[in-house]
């Protein structure tokens, strides 16, 4: 009589039990990066929960104040133009009132539940508690400014107002745009045009439906701003780019082959930079756009106009195109007979989409980093040759220095060409 065949006694039974988990396998793969995509939609990169205190926060506080302490005299002369401009507006027609004070309420009150919602979504509740702490230091700075300044903030009693709030600060708007800035570093960038959008829409409802004067709805959101700015300077701000094993699931979209990814230990203002290797042992070096990136540009662009003959670069606010920007000069340089690192790829990766540009780096310490008695005697004369190719090529490299130049086995090799420029004229230097 045949025995009857046991389950995976001749191996069947654990070939169909691999075979059957692949498919839940890919499954939970295919949710899981459609998860992340959905959590793209609303927010930003998690970034390991690093927080960096930024120095565009002091030059936005700085603004800030300076703002709010300029709008206060504005306030007082009540002037011919914001009367016209509140006398065109205000009243609305009948027939869309309710539209006006649906965009007010919808803009701000509608804004700040929505963001404590997704905040919720940010581990370890990071983000509630910062949304919390700018809406309640927000609300008391409100309520000290209005007794200091009276409920008017000074503004003379005038019929032509008829109607329409004269109150200073309007709490609601600059709570409003506090909340907004505040969670603006855990959120998407369309996520954060849509709040942006509301909220000016909001300032623009309050005027038309006589609840707020114009210069008080710009003083209240500047005010908000500027508080906003003030905690970020505080306590620091998430960085809003990938961590590193973020950068290692999203990499691929680039399609180059990079391993052992880790944060690199020397940063820049607006750059988030990483190292690995390739299989061959090669260091790869990623360096990725963030936020900051245009702030750093706009900031040192004004820096070198007030203290500097030469603005420097041309202003680039696209991360892309500074992507972009960096890998062409690098390209030109290695044209014009430089030693630099050999470009491997340009764009976007990701489910938030950051702009990289990934660099294959010769083997060998930065100038700032190597034993001096080991640097040969030729390296200076290396260096000079360097930098006198770049000039005739009419670019400047804008940071060359210790940390840029790299001394491998072929030679002195300069990278990091992200505040180059190729507009060189005679009397500027690299």
């Amino acid at each position: 009589m045949a025995t009857p065949a046991r389950p995976g006694a001749d191996g069947a039974g654990p070939r169909m039990s691999e075979a059957s988990a692949a498919p839940r396998v890919s499954a939970a793969s295919a949710g899981l990066r459609t998860a992340e995509r959905l959590r793209a939609v609303v927010l930003g990169p998690r970034g390991g929960g690093t927080t960096r205190r930024r120095a565009s926060d002091a030059f936005r506080f700085g603004f800030a104040a300076a703002g709010v302490a300029a709008s206060i005299p504005v306030i007082r002369a009540n002037s011919a133009v914001e009367l016209g401009i509140v006398h065109f507006l205000h009243p609305p027609p009948t027939a869309i009132r309710w539209l006006v004070t649906a965009g007010f309420w919808l803009g701000s009150a509608g804004v700040i539940a929505c963001l404590a919602a997704v905040a919720l979504l940010v581990p370890r509740l990071a983000a509630v508690r910062r949304i919390a702490v700018a809406a309640a230091t927000t609300w008391i700075a409100c309520v000290l400014l209005g007794a200091v300044l009276g409920p008017a903030a000074g503004r003379p009693a005038t019929g032509a107002l008829a109607g329409v709030d004269t109150s200073y600060p309007v709490t609601q708007l600059a709570v409003t745009i506090a909340v907004a800035v505040t969670a603006r570093p855990y959120l998407s960038r369309p996520f954060h045009r849509l709040v942006s959008v509301l909220v000016a829409t909001a300032a623009i409802a309050a005027v038309v439906d006589g609840s707020a004067l114009p210069v008080n709805a710009v003083s209240s959101l500047v005010l908000g701003w500027g508080i906003a700015a003030l905690l970020h300077l505080a306590a620091g701000s998430p960085l809003g780019l990938p961590s590193a094993p973020e950068v290692a699931t999203g990499i691929a979209d680039l399609h180059v082959d990079v391993e052992d990814i880790a944060r690199a230990p020397h940063q820049a203002w607006g750059v988030e930079r990483f190292i690995g290797h390739d299989c061959d042992g090669n260091r790869i070096e990623l360096s990725v756009y963030g936020r900051d990136a245009a702030d750093a540009r706009v900031l040192a662009k004004l820096w070198r106009f007030c203290f500097y003959r030469d603005s420097g670069p041309t202003l680039i606010l696209d991360r892309i195109q500074q992507v972009e920007h960096e890998a062409y000069l690098t390209f030109m340089a290695a044209r014009a007979g430089v030693l630099v690192p050999e470009v491997l790829a340009v764009g976007r990766f990701g489910p938030s989409k950051d702009a990289a540009i990934v660099s294959r780096l010769p083997g060998g310490p930065a100038l700032g980093e190597a034993d001096p008695a080991a640097i040969p005697d030729g390296t200076l004369d290396e260096l000079m040759r360097t930098v006198l190719r770049l000039r005739r090529a009419g670019i400047a490299h804008g940071t060359l220095g210790s940390e840029t130049i790299v001394l491998s086995a072929d030679g002195a090799c300069v990278r990091d060409f992200r505040c180059a420029s190729s507009s060189l004229r005679r009397r500027e230097y690299v």
